[in-house]
């Protein structure tokens, strides 16, 4: 106590001290601000200066430093290495350990600070409002304190937020430039060292799925109890998430409903602004709008007849690459369509009785998962009858408000709408005309645009067409003759196919004869 007193007059000396020779102090402190200026540019500078001088010197020392500590930190690493190896049971006995005790420490720590809050309580709820209350004060000191100096400092503070502009913008040019430059400069290197990232990160990503597949295989028990417990988790919380607003909202039910139509109002505002503005800026600048579209219609045009033209030239500059192209492409998707079909054909056939055991199983498990879902559904209503009953009760009043409120927006809506286009008559008879004129000129210009292309550029439009029209040809007639084909040579598979689709179509519809016959 005594030396807490000490330090407090200690304190109160320095400050009554500095008060009474405060120019004094105001000069010393700057004085020493000066000095370690002074004396931190001059130990800058004379560094810099000496390693200009004897640059030699200093790169073989910064190298031989640098190497040193890396040889110490392999070393120490090895080192520890070999004691963990030689030590396995002292490491991980000290890995327990740690482990517990920091276990130990945090629990400690929680649970002191639990038992302190529960015997002070009252002082904890005050010293929690203080520190917000203070936090707050201090948040809306900070903000009027900004503004006012923005106010204040108006010119410097735009010219402030100019340069970092101009800067950010400086920067990332030279940045962007630089990066450009250094890979034109060194491009195998670059496109080495983008080689070497792919191939890194794929052989990190199977890595990472073979090691996570080998867990599942060795720890096939723990990986299902975790899924198990996520999706519990999860459903846990959705529920809980939904109770809680319902509970809210049948608490609060006036200002939910509020909110609700104070949304609804604002979106519709927004949305009303947002397009009478687009409107109006569309005839205020009515000619550069029209340039604007203009050139997008053209330049789609353009790009489209472009690639048109470029594929058709390179299709038949590469006839027979590209007939040989789609038929290998065709063949591979229909080779793997058929293996893929006959794979699972194979694999119920062999394995017809657990097939059809897990359908049997599958049916049974979501009928009798539906019924507890129903049962519960039905005792939880039974237990809790009078909060079901508000539920509903609450449901069918919010309904009923709620078109009741849609309604009223609906003819508030209708009636400003009648009364903008009465007051905005002309402005709307001469936008819709416009806007009827300006659709009109642009199928009129694209259809004008389709016409004297295809007239510039007939020989190409005939012959992509007669191109289209015999590849077509060719391709229905591959179709059929490989459809016969694969039908005469797996004939004795088809039937087989064939028979069991009718056998199991049966067996379903027996099944569901039964299920019917059973729960009636």
């Amino acid at each position: 106590y005594q030396r807490r007193v000490r330090e407090q007059q200690k304190m109160m000396g320095g400050a009554v001290r500095r008060m009474i020779m405060r120019q004094l102090s105001m000069a010393w402190e700057k004085w020493q601000a000066v000095y370690e200026d002074q004396k931190f540019a001059a130990r800058m500078g004379g560094g810099a200066i000496r390693r200009m001088l004897n640059r030699k010197l200093s790169m073989a020392f910064e190298k031989w430093q640098f190497t040193a500590a890396e040889m110490k930190y392999q070393a120490m690493m090895l080192r520890r290495g070999l004691m963990r190896m030689i030590h396995a049971k002292l490491a991980a006995a000290m890995g327990k350990w740690r482990e517990q005790a920091a276990d130990a420490k945090r629990t400690a720590f929680m649970c002191g600070g639990a038992i302190r809050r529960m015997l002070h309580r009252q002082l904890s709820m005050a010293w929690e409002q203080w520190q917000q209350v203070a936090a707050e004060l201090a948040r809306q000191q900070r903000l009027m304190g900004g503004a006012f100096r923005r106010m204040i400092y108006r010119q410097l503070s735009m010219g402030w937020e100019k340069w970092q502009e101009v800067y950010q913008d400086q920067k990332f040019a030279a940045r962007m430039g630089g990066g450009a430059i250094r890979r034109m400069l060194h491009r195998k290197l670059s496109m080495a060292w983008e080689k070497w990232q792919a191939e890194a990160a794929e052989m990190k990503y199977q890595q990472m799925l073979l090691r996570r597949g080998l867990m599942r295989m060795l720890r096939a028990k723990l990986a299902a109890a975790m899924g198990k417990w996520r999706q519990q988790a999860a459903d846990a919380k959705r529920e809980a998430h939904m109770a809680g607003g319902a509970i809210r909202r049948m608490l609060n039910r006036k200002l939910s409903m509020a909110w609700e139509q104070w949304q609804q109002v604002a979106a519709e505002l927004a949305r009303q602004q947002r397009l009478m503005g687009g409107a109006f800026r569309r005839m205020i600048y009515r000619q550069l709008s029209m340039g604007w579209e203009k050139w997008q219609a053209v330049y789609q045009d353009q790009k489209f007849a472009a690639r048109m033209g470029g594929g058709a030239i390179r299709r038949m500059l590469n006839r027979k690459m590209s007939m040989a192209w789609e038929q290998w492409q065709f063949t591979a998707a229909e080779m793997a369509r058929q293996q893929e079909l006959l794979r699972a054909a194979v694999t119920r056939f062999i394995h017809q009785k657990m097939n059809a055991a897990c359908n049997t199983w599958r049916q049974v498990t979501a009928e009798a998962k539906r019924i507890a879902h129903l049962m519960g559904g039905a005792v939880r209503r039974m237990l809790m009858r009078k909060v079901s009953m508000a539920w509903e009760q609450w449901q069918q009043v919010a309904a009923e408000l709620r078109e009741a409120a849609d309604e009223r927006r609906r003819k508030q809506l209708a009636m400003r709408r009648a009364l903008m286009k009465w007051q905005l008559q002309q402005l709307s008879m001469g936008w819709n005309s416009w806007t009827a004129w300006y659709e009109a000129h642009l199928e009129q210009m694209r259809l004008l645009r389709r016409g004297a292309m295809r007239m510039l550029q007939r020989q190409l439009a005939m012959g992509w067409n007669q191109w289209r029209t015999v590849a077509a040809q060719m391709k229905a007639e591959r179709e059929a003759l490989e459809r016969a084909a694969r039908k005469f040579l797996n004939q004795k598979m088809y039937a087989a196919w064939n028979m069991w689709r009718s056998w199991a179509d049966e067996m379903r519809r027996q099944r569901k004869a039964m299920g019917g016959a059973i729960r009636r």
